[in-house]
């Protein structure tokens, strides 16, 4: 039911069905040996899509007239009512909803409420339209008088659930899929959208046993190998996700925020072709992938290929002008190829748009010296030391920028000092 895309209605009992989104995941233990065809489920993910919570029955969603196979549910068929006018309801309420008549549906459940107030299954239909119409207090209200009416009612938690996310009220989000899970410690969409919840709170451990679960309950869903890699990586085991994200891979080849994750684990491990071969993937598959052609620009001007790695700079910049980032490091590359006036351009305006780099006005100094101009270059080492004080790089090519300017006492002085601190020869930083 947290799927948003029309929904088609159960013909026996009239209530709106549920997506099937992890094959027989959906389906109570007992019932799935009837929907499996030769030993697998795959003809639920790709044909029969809806299942009716109430009848126990696949939903086989064939355009405008969807027919049922159904188990029989006693409850199922108190939705039957024998007063025409609820079964009337019934049957506009849920023709409302599939056809996101969100607010029609809404003034339809109220009224079988009117006359129905010991219904779960009519409090959730309302709270659905709800949540659906993204009012989520008032989606909870109902969701938790159904709950109340039917503790033992998965869906209503879930549902509840993705209302809390909505409302950013992750502990109460958490704690439904939980209350799923009490019922049923193999519920394949619980365990994994708690693992999720987990790993976007930064919780990797907790996220990690719940991913592991989703797994082991279905081995092929991409996203539980990708949030557990995301999880892995987090915690420095880089080598846990990088298998991770291969697995997710081979499992969905066309992802390019995938390859993008496992190059950053490749770049961690200083594995870097293997990362600029990620990144390259990423970008094949998404050619505006920003934050892959900065990674694999980055590296490329760390491993001295500085032509390459400014193109890739010049197109981070071209898609995102106010990317601080790429014009530092553009205009590192440009210094170290010795276009030292296009490197204190890029250098000064990507400190403008970030200012957050350490040895920005160390690096600026060296281009400004290698111009000539020293008076400039004094100024920003003087920056560097202010900044931290025992940087003996600073020290180093300040004392020879004072020699150019004649200014021989000035630059014995930053000499000694360089030696005290370890003296150095060392002219730029590193990329």
């Amino acid at each position: 039911m947290n799927d948003r895309e029309e929904t088609p209605v159960c013909d026996k009992c009239g209530t709106i069905a549920r997506k099937i989104l992890h094959g027989l995941a959906d389906i109570r233990k007992e019932n799935q040996e009837m929907y499996r065809i030769n030993g697998s489920d795959a003809s639920l993910a790709d044909e029969d899509k809806w299942w009716c919570q109430k009848c126990e029955a696949v939903i086989r969603s064939e355009e405008s007239d969807p027919t049922t196979t159904t188990l029989g549910d006693p409850e199922a068929e108190t939705l039957l009512d024998p007063n025409p006018l609820l079964a009337s309801l019934w049957r506009e309420a849920s023709n409302h909803a599939v056809h996101a008549r969100y607010a029609e549906a809404i003034l339809k459940y109220t009224e079988i409420i009117q006359f129905r107030s010991d219904v779960a299954y009519a409090f959730y239909s309302r709270g659905y339209c709800y949540s659906s119409l993204k009012k989520y207090k008032e989606a909870i209200e109902d969701l938790s008088e159904a709950i109340r009416l039917n503790a033992n009612d998965q869906e209503g938690y879930l549902e509840r659930a993705w209302c809390h996310r909505c409302l950013g009220s992750y502990d109460n989000e958490i704690a439904d899929y939980t209350e799923v899970l009490i019922l049923d410690p193999n519920h394949l969409v619980a365990s994994y959208r708690r693992g999720h919840r987990y790993q976007r709170l930064g919780e990797y451990r907790k996220a990690i046993e719940d991913l592991t679960m989703a797994i082991r309950l279905n081995p092929n869903d991409p996203a539980a190998f990708h949030d557990r890699g995301a999880c892995y990586g987090n915690l420095g085991a880089n080598l846990e996700a990088i298998a991770d994200y291969s697995e997710a891979i081979r499992l969905r080849p066309n992802s390019p925020d995938i390859f993008y994750s496992r190059g950053i684990c490749y770049d961690d491990l200083g594995k870097y072709r293997s990362a600029i071969a990620s990144y390259t993937e990423a970008i094949r598959l998404q050619p505006d992938h920003t934050e892959a052609i900065y990674q694999r620009g980055y590296r490329y001007g760390r491993l001295g290929e500085y032509q390459k790695g400014i193109k890739d700079l010049t197109d981070v910049i071209k898609l995102e002008p106010d990317h601080g980032d790429a014009y530092y490091y553009r205009g590192r590359c440009y210094a170290e190829w010795g276009e030292h006036r296009s490197a204190i351009e890029d250098m000064t305006e990507g400190f403008r748009l970030e200012s957050n780099h350490p040895d920005f006005f160390y690096n600026r100094g060296i281009s400004y010296s290698e111009i000539g101009e020293h008076i400039k270059a004094v100024e920003d080492y003087t920056e560097a030391i202010r900044i931290r004080t025992d940087d003996k790089d600073a020290y180093h090519n300040r004392s020879i920028s004072y020699q150019e300017l004649g200014m021989d006492l000035e630059s014995r002085l930053d000499s000694e000092k360089s030696k005290e601190l370890g003296g150095s020869k060392r002219r730029s930083k590193n990329i």
